[in-house]
């Protein structure tokens, strides 16, 4: 709770910043638990830093920051939302042209703490078709490098060649 109100306590600043001088104010993108960073679940900070190389990161080209309004995005933005929009466009499409729906495949990690397999699940079984892929003893940030990556592209080719050749 008291990181919660760090972060909540940042972007409401920079909202009243932003409306007295116009301009946005920043609060850090990741950071470690207890941080007022708008991602701070374990292993946020170490997993979304390594996406940046250290080149970058040094040569301060790349900022750690979020603006307060992006903040607020993030903190209500659910997935499933996104996939009811996406069924309820897709059914549409779908009888209006005839044909079946698109393919569609889900990747999980599984001890994603950004986006929980479980939800990943549920949005793959609401979407008719949908394929789902589940990444064991990976988290959010795993599948951008290494065996998990090589992984991930491998099943992805294979279902796109599966459906579009």
């Amino acid at each position: 709770v008291p990181a919660l109100c760090k972060t909540l306590g940042g972007m409401t600043k920079g909202a009243l910043l932003r409306l007295l001088r116009g301009r946005p104010w920043y609060l850090p993108l990741h950071g470690l638990p207890g941080s007022a960073a708008a991602l701070q679940n374990a292993g946020d900070d170490e997993g979304y830093g390594s996406l940046c190389p250290a080149e970058t990161r040094e040569s301060g080209r790349w900022r750690n920051a979020l603006t307060s309004d992006g903040g607020l995005r993030i903190m209500f933005y659910r997935p499933l939302n996104a996939v009811s929009s996406f069924v309820k466009w897709n059914n549409e499409i779908t009888k209006r042209r005839r044909r079946r729906p698109p393919p569609v495949l889900f990747v999980a990690a599984e001890g994603d703490t950004l986006c929980p397999a479980k939800y990943v699940e549920r949005a793959a079984e609401r979407i008719e078709g949908a394929e789902y892929v589940l990444l064991e003893n990976a988290g959010h940030f795993d599948i951008y490098s290494g065996e998990l990556l090589e992984e991930m592209l491998r099943r992805e080719i294979a279902f796109f060649k599966k459906h579009l050749l």
